[in-house]
C-alpha cells in the first residue's frame, strides 16, 4: 500500500485558501490542516447520483463537489480552487 493511497485526493499538501500557507495532509481523511485557520476537507465526487427532485435539507455539507474546498468551522467553500491555485490552472 503507498502512502498516496492513504492521502486525500488533492496529495500531500495543499495552500489554504485563506493565507497561502502550506497546509498538511491528514492520513486517511479527506482533510487537511491549516496552522492558522484550521481543518479543511475536500468534497466528495458525486458521482451522478444526484436525485430528481431532492430536498433541500440545510446541511452545510450537502452538495459538496469534487475538489472543492470547505472550510469546516466556517462552512465556507472555494469552487475550482485547486485548478486555480496550480501552475496547471493558471495562465500567464
Amino acid at each position: 500500500m503507498s502512502l498516496g493511497s492513504l492521502l486525500p485526493p488533492l496529495g500531500e499538501t495543499i495552500r489554504c485558501p485563506c493565507c497561502d500557507r502550506l497546509s498538511p495532509a491528514l492520513v486517511l481523511t479527506n482533510a487537511y490542516l491549516c496552522p492558522r485557520h484550521g481543518l479543511f476537507e475536500v468534497g466528495a465526487e458525486e458521482n451522478g447520483s444526484k436525485k430528481s427532485g431532492s430536498k433541500k435539507s440545510g446541511s452545510k455539507k450537502s452538495g459538496s463537489k469534487k475538489n472543492e474546498v470547505i472550510h469546516l468551522d466556517s462552512g465556507r467553500k472555494w469552487r475550482f480552487w485547486y485548478q486555480a491555485n496550480t501552475s496547471a490552472g493558471v495562465s500567464s
